[in-house]
């Protein structure tokens, strides 16, 4: 299981925004060749972070810690979907318009429409899958609020 440690932006109707940043800790837990993998969560969104929307059933108040978790065989699933698909779609694409058109221009135009067609069928299929409740994260753990903790 990968996780990551999240904050609570807001929960509302049992949906809960976290917000997920890489901290300064990751990078001694990586160099070590230790960590929690939780840089998958976090790294998309660059320096500001990456806010994420995960169903909660209990009320969580914005501030609080929360640790998430999501299962490596369905990462590497999306993964190979993500770069498969478009991949796929390139060979159809150049096979299909070398066998159609004789001319090398129209069948660079055929791979790159193809990747770009393998490119929206992954995301469409992705999305389908996104929707399924055994392939999104799970809150794993609610840690203590920050005015419990002591700490600000």
């Amino acid at each position: 299981m990968i996780t990551a440690w999240t904050t609570v932006i807001s929960w509302q109707q049992g949906k809960a925004l976290l917000h997920c940043k890489t901290s300064l800790d990751c990078a001694g837990c990586h160099s070590a060749g230790a960590g929690c993998n939780g840089k998958i969560f976090c790294v998309s969104g660059g320096i500001r972070g990456q806010q994420l929307q995960i169903a909660a059933a209990q009320p969580l108040e914005p501030g609080i810690p929360v640790k998430i978790g999501f299962s490596e065989a369905r990462l590497l699933y999306f993964a190979l979907l993500v770069y498969l698909a478009p991949l796929a779609g390139f060979i159809v694409g150049g096979g299909l318009f070398q066998w159609l058109c004789f001319s090398e221009y129209f069948i660079g135009a055929g791979a790159v429409t193809g990747g770009i067609a393998g490119f929206f069928v992954a995301r469409i299929i992705a999305a389908k899958l996104a929707e399924r409740p055994g392939w999104k994260a799970v809150i794993l753990q609610v840690g203590l609020p920050s005015a419990a903790t002591g700490t600000t």
